[in-house]
């Protein structure tokens, strides 16, 4: 049984490697850099940081991360979970991305809306450094805002564990983590008022699990948004979240066919 799974790892293993060298990666990069990881979390050794440069629609983007947010990018660029937004191109100039990490949302989406202003919102600051560089790269015209996002604004512990690319707010129990780290937590109408912004063409919200809270609790910017495109994480439901959108006139649908479940929400 142990021998077919590990078959059944490989193979996906080499399916995502095929992915990344549609993304620009020579042949057998993925595969080693997995492996690599694997081995250095047997040893407990870190995951150094490297820059990668990967081919993101018909452009050219580079990044410095480590393998674990290789996650992440099997999402953004492999998978293009995002590409549903092609349908707004020309009609965005305010993107809100709740959820930063390193940049790679926000990277991708700007290939559809060159000329868009982005906020950024990002809690982890292990992350906020790196994140900055990555959006100043590639051109991305930004503002980072290190805190959570949620339904009211102020003081919250964020979870973390080893790897960066994955925290979650306390309260939401997604993943087991060993740490904790203190946040200051603001809300989307602190980002507008911050940014001068009256309304946002472009939601993007990828947060762990707080968009149950944040869309259901305090919610009436949402009178102010174009369109959502997020992630539904399973401490809740996509019933449940359409339900917080309908009075808004937002309908959401199940778009792509990325192995996570992400969701674009326009008006009626």
């Amino acid at each position: 049984m142990n021998i077919w799974r590990s078959l059944r790892g490989l193979s996906q293993v080499w399916a995502d490697d095929d992915g990344f060298r549609k993304a620009g990666r020579p042949m057998g990069w993925y595969v080693f850099t997995h492996y690599a990881a694997r081995w250095r979390d047997r040893k407990g050794q870190q995951h150094p940081w490297q820059m990668v440069k990967f081919k993101v629609r018909h452009h050219t983007q580079s990044y410095r991360l480590t393998s674990e947010h290789l996650g992440a990018a099997l999402g953004v660029l492999v998978d293009e979970e995002y590409a549903a937004v092609g349908r707004f191109e020309g009609k965005v100039s305010r993107v809100l991305d709740l959820g930063g990490n390193v940049g790679m949302g926000s990277g991708y989406l700007s290939t559809f809306f060159p000329h868009a202003e982005f906020a950024v919102v990002e809690p982890d600051p292990r992350n906020l450094a790196v994140l900055s560089d990555n959006l100043a790269r590639n051109g991305i015209v930004s503002r980072i805002f290190g805190a959570a996002i949620g339904s009211s604004a102020g003081m919250m512990s964020l979870r973390v564990g080893d790897n960066p690319a994955c925290s979650s707010l306390q309260g939401v129990e997604l993943h087991e983590m060993s740490g904790a780290v203190d946040v200051s937590v603001m809300t989307v109408p602190d980002v507008m008022r911050v940014m001068g912004w009256q309304s946002i063409d472009l939601v993007k919200m990828d947060i762990e699990g707080a968009e149950k809270d944040v869309l259901s609790i305090n919610n009436q910017w949402l009178n102010h948004v174009g369109a959502l495109i997020l992630e539904v994480h399973p401490n809740t439901t996509p019933d449940f979240i359409q339900a917080q959108l309908a009075p808004f006139s937002l309908k959401m649908k199940r778009v792509g066919t990325g192995r996570e479940p992400v969701f674009l929400a326009v008006r009626n």
